[in-house]
């Protein structure tokens, strides 16, 4: 019997299985819409590249290092799935289909027919706290902080790459000064044996002599050593196993103004760092609303047909659901957003405090090279240079020994690494300085000037 009641209803539900195909049908036409692609990651108009032993330049190092380091790789793709979350947060709930029977099965057939009752209810959740609009602001400031952390780790990549360039660099210096030592001080030698042979000296001066060149050539090994291990780290910033180039092309300046510390201390506000602890908190106060908002319940509207198989009329029906905030306001959610919020906060004070003493510390080291690579090159290394020349004339006319023109030598040589070293230094703490405050030093190559 019962068996005899269904079968005669599920004739009737033709209607339903209608409307079933045609809402499959329309799927694909209420798909959500792609998220636009932004384009590859950023590259250099010239992609091509630097063939083997060629001379390299920092922004030759730089085009390597951003077509391969893959961090750059990995904050865009962070990028990419933010925009994903910041689409989905912005769509509309789906609607919901539901359907009812009443009465399918009844011990008496006589009254089936006219007990049959078929809902089709079609739901749609309302947010009316604007809960959407919330999220969908919390995700756009949660993209701004995925760029601005695609930003920072270009930035910290080009003061790393600029660090390692001018290791590189101070070490390919300190090779050619030890090449030149060593052509020196195998002067001198020849110079002395001239004199031996003369008898202007004692041939106790060749061994000497011949000792100083020992101590250059092993000089020489020690820079050729640093010097390869520097490329190799260099190289390692692109992924290479090898710096197959032949040298590189730039000078250690530091001639240039020094910019006091109160024109570091004005581009703070302006930093990489700074900017995206502002969007932190912007991000914040949006929680803080999308939470507030939450205190609102969702508005449930339903809307449908009902057939009533006994008079074979159709009525239309409709209801509504909405939960009462009777226990559960999201107070929880509301106050630890409002901690999130204060904590951003003192976040930033923390972090303009710390950034204002790393910046103290790099102008300090920054300054104190400056001035010494100045007075270096400016005073000290020329009257070095002049002692040298005059004891080599002495020397030739016999009026000191070997011992004096050695130390004037070495005196020379010392002084010269020395400028080399602090040199070195001071782009170094140039490069940490600007790091800092995200200063014009750190222009990145690829941006339009």
């Amino acid at each position: 019997m019962f068996f005899t009641v269904y079968k005669k209803y599920c004739e009737r539900l033709w209607l339903f299985w209608v409307l079933i195909g045609l809402l499959t049908l329309a799927g694909p036409g209420f798909a959500a819409p792609s998220v636009e692609d932004p384009g590859h990651r950023p590259r250099r108009i010239s992609e091509s590249p630097v063939g083997d032993k060629a001379i390299l330049g920092l922004e030759d190092i730089l085009n390597l290092v951003f077509l391969n380091n893959p961090r750059l790789g990995s904050a865009y793709s962070a990028i990419r799935a933010q925009q994903g979350r910041m689409l989905q947060a912005g769509l509309l709930p789906n609607p919901t289909l539901s359907l009812e029977l009443e009465n399918i099965g009844t011990s008496n057939t006589g009254l089936a027919d006219e007990s049959f009752e078929t809902s089709f209810l079609l739901g749609q959740l309302i947010e009316i706290g604007g809960q959407r609009g919330f999220r969908k602001d919390v995700e756009h400031h949660s993209t701004r902080l995925a760029q601005s952390d695609y930003a920072e780790v270009r930035l910290a990549i080009i003061a790393e790459t600029m660090i390692a360039f001018s290791e590189s660099l101070a070490q390919q210096i300190s090779l050619q000064q030890a090449e030149e030592k060593t052509e020196i001080a195998r002067a001198l030698l020849e110079a002395v044996r001239i004199q031996v042979d003369n008898g202007a000296i004692s041939a106790a001066e060749i061994p000497r002599a011949e000792i100083e060149v020992s101590l250059q050539e092993i000089e020489v090994a020690n820079r050729s050593r640093s010097l390869r291990a520097a490329f190799r780290r260099l190289a390692s910033l692109w992924g290479a196993d090898a710096f197959n180039f032949s040298r590189l092309r730039g000078v250690l300046d530091s001639s240039e103004p020094l910019p006091s510390l109160e024109n570091f201390k004005s581009l703070l506000e302006t930093s990489m760092k700074q900017k995206k602890l502002v969007i932190d908190i912007d991000r914040a106060r949006s929680v803080m609303a999308l939470e507030d908002s939450r205190r609102i319940p969702d508005l449930r509207l339903g809307l449908g047909p009902k057939y009533f198989s006994g008079n074979d009329v159709w009525g239309l029906q409709m209801g509504f659901e909405f939960p009462l905030p009777v226990f559960d306001r999201n107070q929880g959610a509301r106050m630890a957003a409002r901690a999130g919020l204060a904590a951003a906060q003192d976040k930033q004070r923390g972090a303009k405090m710390a950034s204002l003493r790393d910046l103290i510390r790099a102008h300090e080291a920054m300054s104190n090279a400056h001035d010494e690579a100045a007075t270096l090159a400016q005073k000290v290394i020329p009257q070095a240079r002049d002692a040298y020349a005059a004891m080599r004339w002495a020397h030739r006319e016999g009026a000191v020994g070997l011992t004096d023109v050695l130390d004037a030598q070495r005196s020379l040589f010392l002084l010269q690494s020395r400028l080399v070293e602090v040199q070195k230094t001071y782009q170094i703490s140039r490069t940490q300085t600007h790091l800092i405050v995200s200063g014009p030093a750190l222009k990145d190559p690829q941006e339009e000037p």
